[in-house]
């Protein structure tokens, strides 16, 4: 994505890019704004019927790009900056209240964000969710199985866990985020320490995770450093951390499943 080849199509260097016949084009609501128009006539349309449900909907997807997406890297990056915030634990709580504000963004009645028909919020905020229903958990202080409800609140928990069972489209992107984001940045956080009298790299019961700077440690239940060189012995022993997850493209994703398939 540095190459020159690639910076003269996208200068920022980012995922995604979308390169069509008549323009080339970066960024996700973008993209999926023009696949939106493009395909208007494909089923379903992800535009909704009223004003209001469209104006729900571009609210949503705008709260999900400003506030949930700028600090989730707190979730799987190794190091900060997260967004604005330098440690890990003050962008997680952000998250977290930044969740509920777009549980309260959404339609009271559904089953959709916006109401009562599908749009872009869905396909926008859904592959996120996924993010935050398998990696929240692992910044518990007991390892517990997520609360999705109350973490999300109730509108967004149901709705989240009602697409995630039932719509077919969706279940095709639950599985590929699942296994190549959850899975890959959980392996490489319990991969075990060099060091002989420290505890794994876990976020569990006693241990918890803190990044701080270039410098990555474990504090356990006495609350004590036990390594400030753990960064760097992991990515000597080859567990490095992906260079890109997907996760905000697959949004794109979703729109372009949904246009081939019968709903």
């Amino acid at each position: 994505m540095k190459s020159p080849e690639y910076l003269a199509l996208n200068p920022q260097g980012k995922m995604p890019l979308l390169v069509a016949d008549e323009i080339t084009l970066p960024e996700s609501d973008t993209i999926c704004r023009y696949l939106l128009d493009r395909f208007s006539e494909s089923s379903p349309s992800f535009v909704p019927s009223t004003v209001a449900a469209r104006a729900r909907s571009d609210l949503l997807c705008r709260l999900h790009d400003m506030y949930v997406t700028t600090i989730q890297g707190a979730l799987y990056k190794a190091t900060p900056p997260f967004g604005i915030y330098g440690s890990r634990l003050e962008a997680l709580d952000e998250l977290r209240r930044q969740l509920l504000v777009l549980n309260d963004a959404a339609d009271v009645t559904g089953p959709y964000l916006a109401g009562k028909e599908l749009s872009l919020a869905d396909a926008t905020v859904f592959p996120t969710m996924i993010f935050v229903a398998h990696m929240l958990p692992l910044f518990s202080s007991d390892g517990a199985p997520l609360d999705i409800k109350a973490v999300l609140g109730g509108r967004l928990g149901h709705w989240y866990l009602d697409m995630k069972a039932n719509d077919p489209v969706f279940k095709r992107v639950l599985l590929p985020l699942a296994v190549l984001c959850v899975f890959r940045m959980a392996s490489w956080w319990r991969a075990p320490s060099v060091d002989a009298d420290s505890a794994p790299t876990c976020l569990a019961p006693a241990a918890r995770v803190l990044c701080d700077g270039s410098s990555c440690h474990t504090t356990g239940a006495r609350g004590d450093p036990v390594s400030t060189r753990r960064l760097e012995q992991q990515r000597a022993l080859g567990h490095h951390p992906p260079r890109r997850l997907p996760g905000p493209s697959s949004r794109c994703a979703l729109l372009m499943l949904s246009s081939c398939s019968s709903r």
